[in-house]
């Protein structure tokens, strides 16, 4: 079984320097980056295509679905990190996101800090990245699945595939900071069930989105 996963395009809010809200739409720039990407899966395999509910990550799915032929199946597991509502939608400069800025260092450390004591802490996340990893070894283990996710979710899910469903807190704090996932880019996971391993073929590829996109790495 072979896991290709996107991270979603662009934003407008993202780029007028806005947090991300549920409703959050891809900007121009975001749509043309998942037709570049759209057009690099185009001669895969795919045999299931899964997408977060989130709308960024529909929009996404839906313009690569038309290239590749395929309807994505919005699945809940893949949403991004559940945040307080105060955060969704505020400007970079709000006090309330300088706040969690500072605060967020937290995560470096501890897999149940939440901000505010609401939403979902990374141990949340990674959770129900287990489940849905377990879910395609379960049911799709010969077959091909393309997904399309978030930042967080995408760090997660490849660092369980990764370490398993045993891990110490210590290990998979290091392994979550250490993937890195630039908007638009295509990661490939391999899961052998001989050995039952996941192998990473393929982590943060830009390539398709040119020059510039490759300089603009890890930047909002």
């Amino acid at each position: 079984m072979k896991i290709y996963i996107i991270r979603h395009g662009s934003t407008e809010q993202l780029e007028n320097n806005q947090r991300q809200t549920l409703e959050s739409k891809l900007s121009e720039q975001g749509l043309d980056q998942i037709r570049q990407i759209g057009k690099k899966l185009m001669d895969l395999e795919i045999d299931y295509f899964f997408c977060s509910p989130l709308k960024r990550t529909v929009e996404s799915a839906n313009i690569i679905s038309k290239l590749i032929k395929i309807k994505a199946q919005k699945n809940n597991l893949l949403r991004e990190v559940d945040h307080p509502n105060e955060l969704y939608g505020a400007n970079f400069s709000d006090q309330i996101v300088k706040k969690y800025d500072q605060q967020k260092l937290k995560w470096l450390t501890d897999l149940d800090w939440k901000f505010m004591n609401k939403g979902e802490s990374l141990r949340d996340v990674i959770n129900r990245t287990i489940d849905f990893k377990n879910e395609m070894i379960s049911k799709y283990i010969d077959k091909n699945i393309l997904i399309v996710s978030h930042a967080y979710a995408i760090r997660c899910l490849i660092s369980a595939c990764v370490m398993g469903d045993i891990f110490t807190d210590g290990a998979m704090l290091r392994m979550i900071h250490a993937v890195r996932i630039s908007k638009a880019s295509l990661s490939v996971l391999e899961y052998l069930p001989e050995n039952k391993y996941f192998y990473i073929n393929l982590l943060n590829d830009v390539t398709h989105l040119g020059k510039s996109d490759i300089l603009s790495y890890g930047k909002k």
